[in-house]
């Protein structure tokens, strides 16, 4: 197993500067490691690439505190001017190959996917995890495809030979449907940057998900 394809499972939480004011970025990230979440994506649709940087830059140590992994959003170049840090990319943005030679092997990337073809299509990837989107409806997304809803998210699960990452839509009360759909993994944005209290919402989260995860893979 490559370092790029080591197990990833957990709380996703995608820091979306559209959901949380960019002055809060930072402190929302500090208080969802301290609830227990690893694995974080910065998305900052309309930062240049200057803003987004800065944010970066700030936001490495506060995650590197607790050994929490950063991807970045889209933008390759700028996953390797950071360095210590992974990639995400979609359908329409960097190709695979692209993004794998100029990152090099070691780097970890993610790669959504909105139907079982495109899933089908990625297992000859070197990647991390896909993420299956959306599985539910969601306003965070606003060019997002069609719901795969669960019975749809488990299609993508039997096919993929990767970690299949949940967004879209995810609420507290689905988290053991999708679970049970077969996902290694659930990406939250709104539930988690939006709430009162981001430190005690992350542990509940991290813990339904760790209670879930091990009656699931224990079957």
């Amino acid at each position: 197993m490559s370092k790029s394809q080591r197990p990833f499972n957990g709380i996703y939480l995608v820091l979306d500067a559209a959901y949380c004011e960019r002055r809060d970025m930072l402190a929302i990230a500090s208080a969802a490691c301290k609830g227990g979440i690893r694995i974080f994506q910065i998305r900052a649709k309309g930062f240049t690439d200057v803003d987004f940087m800065r944010l970066a830059i700030l936001l490495q140590p506060i995650l590197a505190e607790y050994g929490a992994e950063l991807f970045i959003n889209d933008n390759a170049v700028l996953a390797r001017q950071l360095g210590n840090c992974h990639l995400h990319i979609g359908q329409s943005d960097m190709h695979y190959d692209e993004a794998r030679a100029l990152l090099g092997p070691d780097v970890m990337i993610g790669l959504s996917v909105e139907t079982v073809e495109q899933a089908e299509l990625a297992n000859k990837y070197d990647l991390a995890y896909i993420a299956a989107s959306p599985v539910f409806g969601t306003n965070t997304k606003q060019d997002a495809a069609a719901a795969l809803g669960t019975a749809g998210l488990a299609k993508v699960v039997k096919v993929s030979k990767h970690p299949v990452v949940a967004i879209g839509g995810q609420r507290f009360e689905t988290m053991h449907d999708v679970m049970a759909a077969g996902a290694s993994s659930i990406a939250v944005i709104s539930a988690i940057c939006g709430a009162d209290n981001v430190e005690s919402t992350s542990r509940a989260w991290v813990g339904e998900f760790r209670k879930l995860h091990n009656h699931y893979t224990s079957l």
